[in-house]
């Protein structure tokens, strides 16, 4: 499953934390950095994007069935992985420090992010916070 101490960090949780405490945590950031709430804020969409990844390698699809996952749900997050939109080269994103993440401009003008930690996790497609266009990144993984 690979390490998900980028994703408890996300959510600001410990590595003992409970399933609850996980969608508690998830909840509460959601609720704050949705775009409805958050606006027009400055990296709230990419910070709402790192949410929804965090929570879904913890507790989404294919997660660790003590925590939530199942088989089923699993196959819909390989439904989802194929149903990308668009495809680009990781070569071809740019990089930002401040969010250890590639950015792709999307088409609504956004950026969709792809945060190293994802990558390093083998977290392969992104989804852009603002309008859900799906960007699989192309790369290889170097161990």
């Amino acid at each position: 499953m690979g390490d998900l101490a980028w994703a408890r960090r996300e959510l600001g949780c410990g590595p003992d934390a409970t399933r609850r405490e996980l969608r508690d945590a998830y909840l509460a950031r959601a609720r704050e950095l949705h775009p409805d709430r958050a606006g027009a804020r400055a990296g709230a969409a990419a910070e709402f994007a790192r949410v929804q990844r965090a929570w879904e390698a913890l507790c989404g699809p294919g997660a660790d069935p003590a925590l939530g996952g199942d088989a089923r749900a699993a196959a819909a997050a390989a439904e989802r992985q194929r149903a990308a939109h668009v495809e680009v080269d990781l070569d071809d994103l740019r990089f930002d420090e401040a969010a250890d993440a590639f950015l792709s401009r999307c088409r609504c003008g956004d950026d969709v992010a792809a945060p190293t930690a994802a990558l390093d996790a083998g977290v392969d497609t992104f989804s852009c916070a603002t309008c859900s266009l799906r960007v699989r990144v192309a790369y290889e993984r170097v161990e």
